[in-house]
């Protein structure tokens, strides 16, 4: 129940020092009781880090028993059933300890007249009310810089939008429309220039750009698409549906180096295929690593590729040799994306993460720290539906594409 002090105009210091213990004896009950739930969430991520470890010991064990392809199904199936009974649990034990996750609101009310007191019980009302919300909003308060798009097929409109990229030079953004079967360009503002890729492309997704071309895979074709920029016309396609060399079998994301070679995960080959500016196979990388790759960027140095499966970035040298990995969803990184969709990178090689399910964007360190958190579920300005593509300018604006039927397409 509520501590209530009574005042009137005549406040001494005596006053002032009978509020300030009051509120060092609400923080400090407080503090506790966060502290308490922060161990038992601790604890419960522990325990299910093992549980699933232990899964993923028994799936592993089946691997080597299994052809690829037997082994795919059997992994469809086998995390399907284990994401269920990891859910169960979780609800299981949060119901088992409700009385540990909730926050009482032990906070003194005052009565008063004089307008200092007031300022104060306004201020006291407010961070209750903060604490009494179920889970604290990391994101940026300000307003997205652009937030356009709504659902629909005309121009500026967008079904299911899916990658998205920059050519700064031009002032230009590209994004994969998927559903429309179509990839438009808008401004930096949001204007909608035009569209292009109607008569070629089915379920466009992933999207590159360098000064020269614009490259986009197709799920459906199962292939990549070559356009000139400037004007845009298209140019040539490579991949057919397959796992021969220069065969595609579910092309995500991709990214095109300096010299013009351009790199593309395989989520269902389980691997990243490399092709020349003119789309002729080189080479793949990954394939003794990677589960379901779905993204890949590179610097100067590396290739950095997003592994779905096991929400890992991995980074491989320009020669395709696995150097190191860096998983995204655990306690020891404090991070816990899950479901992480494209990503990008800023000048600092920190991984700024398009989180699907958490419906937010997270920015990782190198070392899979968590920097920062942007957006949260909604479908108003600066909330995300699902966001999906992601890309930086060198400015440091992000842009983000998400199923949010209002707002498609924003930038933070």
């Amino acid at each position: 129940m509520a501590t209530k002090i009574d005042l009137n105009d005549d406040v001494d210091l005596d006053t002032f020092e009978n509020i300030k213990g009051k509120i060092e004896e609400v923080f400090d009950n407080l503090s506790f009781r966060i502290q308490k739930r922060k161990n038992f969430l601790l604890q419960l991520v522990i325990i299910l880090k093992d549980k699933y470890e232990n899964m993923e010991i028994t799936r592993l064990a089946r691997i080597d028993d299994l052809t690829k392809a037997q082994y795919s199904a059997e992994q469809i199936s086998l995390r399907r059933n284990e994401n269920v009974s990891i859910r169960e649990e979780i609800a299981k034990m949060f119901r088992n300890r409700h009385d540990v996750l909730k926050i009482p609101t032990p906070f003194p009310t005052l009565t008063f007249n004089t307008s200092l007191l007031t300022d104060l019980q306004n201020m006291i009302n407010s961070f209750g009310e903060v604490l009494e919300c179920d889970s604290i909003d990391y994101s940026l308060k300000e307003e997205p810089k652009v937030a356009i798009g709504k659902n629909g097929k005309r121009k500026g409109e967008f079904n299911s939008p899916r990658g998205i990229a920059i050519n700064e030079n031009e002032g230009n953004i590209f994004v994969a429309d998927r559903e429309n079967s179509r990839m438009q360009v808008l401004t930096m503002e949001g204007g909608c220039v035009c569209e292009f890729g109607k008569d070629e492309l089915k379920s466009p997704y992933g999207v590159a750009v360098n000064d020269e071309h614009i490259f986009i895979t197709d799920t459906f074709h199962h292939a990549v698409f070559k356009y000139s920029c400037s004007p845009i016309q298209f140019v040539g396609k490579a991949g057919t549906k397959g796992k021969s060399d220069g065969q595609l079998n579910k092309p995500c994301g991709l990214s095109v180096d300096a010299s013009g070679d351009v790199y593309i995960t395989e989520y269902w080959n389980y691997r990243v295929s490399i092709f020349t500016k003119n789309l002729e196979f080189i080479k793949f990388i990954g394939n003794d690593i990677l589960v379901h790759p779905k993204d890949v960027k590179l610097t100067y140095s590396l290739v950095i590729v997003l592994d779905l499966s096991f929400h890992c970035i991995h980074y491989f040298n320009r020669n395709g040799n696995h150097l190191s990995s860096c998983v995204t969803q655990g306690y020891q990184q404090q991070c816990l994306v899950y479901d992480p969709f494209f990503f990008c990178l800023d000048d600092s090689e920190n991984i700024i993460i398009s989180d699907r399910l958490n419906n937010c964007i997270k920015i990782v360190s190198k070392s899979g720290d968590l920097l920062q958190t942007i957006g949260r579920k909604g479908k108003e300005k600066g909330q995300l539906t699902k966001p999906k593509g992601i890309c930086i300018t060198k400015s440091g604006k992000i842009f983000v594409t998400s199923d949010n039927p209002k707002y498609a397409l924003q930038s933070f």
